[in-house]
Protein backbone atom coordinates (compact mmCIF):
# COMPACT_ATOMS: atom_id res chain seq x y z
CA UNK A 1 0.00 0.00 0.00
CA UNK A 2 1.29 3.14 -0.92
CA UNK A 3 2.58 6.22 0.99
CA UNK A 4 -0.45 8.92 0.87
CA UNK A 5 1.12 12.26 -0.36
CA UNK A 6 -0.81 16.01 -0.13
CA UNK A 7 -0.09 19.32 -0.03
CA UNK A 8 1.08 20.34 3.54
CA UNK A 9 -0.75 23.43 5.37
CA UNK A 10 2.22 25.56 6.45
CA UNK A 11 -0.02 27.49 8.41
CA UNK A 12 -0.60 25.24 11.28
CA UNK A 13 2.76 23.61 11.14
CA UNK A 14 5.17 25.27 8.95
CA UNK A 15 8.96 25.16 9.77
CA UNK A 16 8.67 28.77 11.04
CA UNK A 17 5.12 27.61 13.36
CA UNK A 18 7.60 24.25 14.00
CA UNK A 19 10.78 26.21 15.40
CA UNK A 20 8.73 28.80 17.43
CA UNK A 21 7.24 25.46 19.39
CA UNK A 22 10.67 24.33 19.81
CA UNK A 23 12.23 27.24 20.71
CA UNK A 24 9.36 28.08 23.72
CA UNK A 25 10.16 24.31 24.64
CA UNK A 26 13.68 24.94 25.34
CA UNK A 27 13.79 28.70 26.39
CA UNK A 28 11.30 27.91 28.97
CA UNK A 29 13.72 25.12 30.70
CA UNK A 30 16.45 27.01 30.43
CA UNK A 31 15.04 30.37 31.61
CA UNK A 32 15.06 28.77 35.01
CA UNK A 33 18.64 28.72 35.50
CA UNK A 34 19.48 31.63 32.99
CA UNK A 35 17.22 34.30 33.91
CA UNK A 36 14.45 33.60 36.34
CA UNK A 37 12.99 36.78 35.72
CA UNK A 38 11.91 35.77 32.34
CA UNK A 39 10.10 32.47 33.34
CA UNK A 40 6.60 33.58 33.94
CA UNK A 41 6.45 35.58 31.04
CA UNK A 42 7.86 32.88 28.78
CA UNK A 43 5.74 30.57 30.65
CA UNK A 44 2.55 32.46 29.49
CA UNK A 45 3.85 33.16 25.91
CA UNK A 46 3.84 29.43 25.41
CA UNK A 47 0.47 28.83 26.95
CA UNK A 48 -0.92 31.27 24.88
CA UNK A 49 0.93 29.91 21.77
CA UNK A 50 -0.49 27.00 22.12
CA UNK A 51 -3.53 28.06 23.11
CA UNK A 52 -3.66 29.99 19.62
CA UNK A 53 -2.53 26.94 17.71
CA UNK A 54 -5.07 24.47 19.27
CA UNK A 55 -8.07 27.02 18.24
CA UNK A 56 -7.22 27.27 14.94
CA UNK A 57 -7.22 23.24 15.19
CA UNK A 58 -10.71 23.32 16.31
CA UNK A 59 -11.74 25.74 14.28
CA UNK A 60 -10.49 24.16 10.94
CA UNK A 61 -12.23 20.81 12.76
CA UNK A 62 -15.45 22.34 13.23
CA UNK A 63 -16.13 23.98 9.72
CA UNK A 64 -14.58 21.55 7.72
CA UNK A 65 -13.42 18.23 9.34
CA UNK A 66 -11.48 16.88 6.03
CA UNK A 67 -9.54 20.39 5.23
CA UNK A 68 -6.20 18.80 7.12
CA UNK A 69 -5.62 15.14 6.51
CA UNK A 70 -5.21 12.93 9.63
CA UNK A 71 -1.55 12.85 9.62
CA UNK A 72 -1.71 16.57 9.71
CA UNK A 73 -3.96 16.51 12.93
CA UNK A 74 -1.85 14.43 14.40
CA UNK A 75 1.13 17.04 13.88
CA UNK A 76 -0.19 19.59 15.10
CA UNK A 77 -1.52 17.21 18.36
CA UNK A 78 1.88 16.57 18.73
CA UNK A 79 2.64 20.40 18.44
CA UNK A 80 0.16 21.50 20.94
CA UNK A 81 0.79 18.36 23.64
CA UNK A 82 4.60 17.80 23.62
CA UNK A 83 4.98 20.81 26.41
CA UNK A 84 3.08 18.36 28.48
CA UNK A 85 4.96 14.96 27.76
CA UNK A 86 7.32 16.05 30.76
CA UNK A 87 4.58 15.25 33.26
CA UNK A 88 4.59 11.75 32.40
CA UNK A 89 7.90 10.64 33.86
CA UNK A 90 7.19 12.91 36.69
CA UNK A 91 4.23 10.99 37.60
CA UNK A 92 5.15 7.87 36.74
CA UNK A 93 8.40 8.31 39.27
CA UNK A 94 6.29 9.69 42.02
CA UNK A 95 4.14 6.78 41.72
CA UNK A 96 7.59 4.54 41.94
CA UNK A 97 8.60 6.96 44.71
CA UNK A 98 5.26 7.03 46.53
CA UNK A 99 4.89 10.21 46.12
CA UNK A 100 8.38 10.89 48.64
CA UNK A 101 9.19 14.55 48.82
CA UNK A 102 12.42 13.48 48.83
CA UNK A 103 12.73 12.10 45.23
CA UNK A 104 10.52 14.70 43.75
CA UNK A 105 12.89 16.25 41.45
CA UNK A 106 10.62 19.07 41.62
CA UNK A 107 10.17 19.98 45.25
CA UNK A 108 12.84 23.14 45.23
CA UNK A 109 11.60 24.94 42.17
CA UNK A 110 14.16 27.94 40.90
CA UNK A 111 10.77 30.26 40.33
CA UNK A 112 7.51 29.37 41.87
CA UNK A 113 4.36 28.70 39.23
CA UNK A 114 1.68 30.95 40.27
CA UNK A 115 -1.86 29.79 40.57
CA UNK A 116 -3.49 31.38 36.91
CA UNK A 117 -0.60 30.00 35.11
CA UNK A 118 -1.72 26.37 36.73
CA UNK A 119 -5.34 27.21 35.54
CA UNK A 120 -4.41 28.18 32.42
CA UNK A 121 -2.26 24.84 31.85
CA UNK A 122 -4.59 22.77 33.40
CA UNK A 123 -7.77 23.56 31.03
CA UNK A 124 -5.43 23.35 28.45
CA UNK A 125 -4.15 20.09 29.12
CA UNK A 126 -8.18 18.86 29.81
CA UNK A 127 -9.30 20.29 26.56
CA UNK A 128 -6.38 19.17 24.07
CA UNK A 129 -6.49 15.43 25.91
CA UNK A 130 -10.26 16.03 25.07
CA UNK A 131 -9.47 16.57 21.31
CA UNK A 132 -7.01 13.79 21.42
CA UNK A 133 -9.72 10.88 22.38
CA UNK A 134 -12.05 12.43 19.68
CA UNK A 135 -9.17 12.01 17.05
CA UNK A 136 -7.66 8.49 18.01
CA UNK A 137 -11.49 7.54 17.99
CA UNK A 138 -13.22 9.19 15.23
CA UNK A 139 -10.85 10.51 12.72
CA UNK A 140 -7.89 8.15 12.55
CA UNK A 141 -10.43 5.43 12.21
CA UNK A 142 -11.20 7.03 8.52
CA UNK A 143 -7.57 5.55 7.73
CA UNK A 144 -9.24 1.76 7.26
CA UNK A 145 -10.94 3.32 3.86
CA UNK A 146 -8.11 4.78 2.53
CA UNK A 147 -5.90 3.73 -0.16
CA UNK A 148 -2.75 5.20 1.35
CA UNK A 149 -1.46 4.69 4.16
CA UNK A 150 -0.21 7.57 6.80
CA UNK A 151 2.18 6.95 9.38
CA UNK A 152 3.25 8.09 13.32
CA UNK A 153 6.09 7.65 15.19
CA UNK A 154 6.39 5.09 18.67
CA UNK A 155 10.31 4.61 18.42
CA UNK A 156 9.73 3.48 14.84
CA UNK A 157 7.53 4.37 12.40
CA UNK A 158 4.08 3.31 13.06
CA UNK A 159 1.01 3.47 11.20
CA UNK A 160 -1.20 5.69 12.67
CA UNK A 161 -4.64 3.09 12.52
CA UNK A 162 -2.67 0.29 13.96
CA UNK A 163 -4.79 -0.87 16.13
CA UNK A 164 -3.04 -0.95 19.41
CA UNK A 165 -1.19 2.41 18.55
CA UNK A 166 -4.61 3.37 18.58
CA UNK A 167 -5.74 1.60 22.04
CA UNK A 168 -2.46 2.83 23.52
CA UNK A 169 -3.26 6.72 22.64
CA UNK A 170 -6.80 6.26 23.84
CA UNK A 171 -5.99 4.64 26.45
CA UNK A 172 -3.10 7.03 28.03
CA UNK A 173 -5.68 9.95 27.21
CA UNK A 174 -8.50 8.45 29.22
CA UNK A 175 -6.02 7.73 32.24
CA UNK A 176 -4.33 11.54 31.59
CA UNK A 177 -8.26 12.99 31.63
CA UNK A 178 -9.16 10.52 34.82
CA UNK A 179 -6.16 11.87 36.57
CA UNK A 180 -6.61 15.39 36.06
CA UNK A 181 -10.53 14.78 37.54
CA UNK A 182 -9.40 13.25 40.24
CA UNK A 183 -7.04 15.71 41.32
CA UNK A 184 -9.62 18.67 40.34
CA UNK A 185 -11.83 16.17 43.00
CA UNK A 186 -9.08 16.13 45.52
CA UNK A 187 -8.28 20.11 45.46
CA UNK A 188 -11.91 20.74 45.35
CA UNK A 189 -12.46 19.08 48.35
CA UNK A 190 -9.67 20.44 50.23
CA UNK A 191 -10.49 23.49 49.95
CA UNK A 192 -14.19 22.55 50.92
CA UNK A 193 -12.93 21.57 54.31
CA UNK A 194 -11.15 24.60 54.48
CA UNK A 195 -13.67 26.62 54.18
CA UNK A 196 -15.85 24.49 56.65
CA UNK A 197 -12.86 24.31 59.20
CA UNK A 198 -12.44 28.01 58.99
CA UNK A 199 -16.70 28.46 59.29
CA UNK A 200 -16.44 26.28 62.46
CA UNK A 201 -13.72 28.03 64.15
CA UNK A 202 -15.33 31.20 63.32
CA UNK A 203 -18.97 30.17 64.87
CA UNK A 204 -16.79 28.88 68.12
CA UNK A 205 -15.06 32.23 68.61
Amino acid sequence: MAVCSFDGNTDMYGLGIRIGFYLQWFSSILSSSLAPSEVEGLRYSNSFFIAATFLALLILSIQDVSSLQVVEVYIILLLTFGFFLFMVPLYFWRILTKSNPKYDPTRWPRVEISSTYSVIQFLLLVAVASYQLWFWFARVSELDRQDCEEFGFFFTRVRLNAKWFQILNIVFHFLLLLFCFIMLSIRVLVDWFKILKREETTSVR
